[in-house]
């Protein structure tokens, strides 16, 4: 898998009032690491982001589909999609391109009336969940996402967490990068920052 640039390592969390997306940003050729800044945390609008492990080349496709549709579709209507029409859009472009889809799987998250995160597969198949992981590192990253979520995280604590994923995922997943990036978003807006774990 890793020789098409495939791998990597994304989680979601939504709390009370918040989204925290997380993702490395290493992008493989082959068995080389051709780069530890690949963007695999975009934004779509400025509160909402996607979040994707996969194909980078794949990532990059889906978001000008999603993002052409996003800006279409608020001229025609005259104001901001939801999160949840957001992830249905994504969830539509995904199920069309099912005879040859996308290598990918991502998560949508923000802030619309609410917090609220839905994890995709790459044909399109569409969840809503409070923590969710993707990717090469999924299953370590839920183990330690089962033990450490509570609904009522603070925005350090949620920090704290997901670099701990991150952490514990990069000791046991070669796929996975050790510079991270991440966002913080809530009704008053979005935070992007990264973090490296060396």
């Amino acid at each position: 898998m890793s020789q098409y640039g495939v791998g990597g390592t994304a989680i979601g969390l939504r709390t009370r009032d918040s989204v925290l997306l997380a993702t490395d940003k290493l992008y493989l050729t082959g068995n080389i690491a051709f780069s530890q800044t690949a963007k695999k945390l975009l934004r779509l609008t400025d509160r909402v982001y996607l979040a994707a492990a996969g194909l980078i080349a794949d990532v990059q496709g889906l978001v000008k589909e999603v993002e052409y549709n996003i800006g279409t579709r608020t001229l025609l209507l005259q104001r901001e999609m939801s999160v949840r029409s957001i992830a249905r859009l994504v969830s539509v472009i995904l199920y069309s391109s099912k005879g040859l889809p996308y290598y990918t799987q991502v998560l949508v998250g923000g802030y619309s009336r609410e917090p609220e995160l839905y994890s995709l597969d790459s044909l399109g198949s569409v969840m809503e969940d409070q923590y969710v992981a993707i990717g090469t590192g999924a299953e370590t990253a839920l183990s330690i996402l089962d033990t450490g979520y509570r609904e009522d995280l603070g925005r350090e604590e949620a920090i704290d967490l997901a670099l701990r994923v991150f952490r514990a995922v990069t000791r046991r997943d070669v796929l996975t990068g050790y510079t991270i990036d991440l966002v913080y978003i809530t009704s008053e807006g979005a935070e992007e920052f990264s973090r490296s774990l060396i």
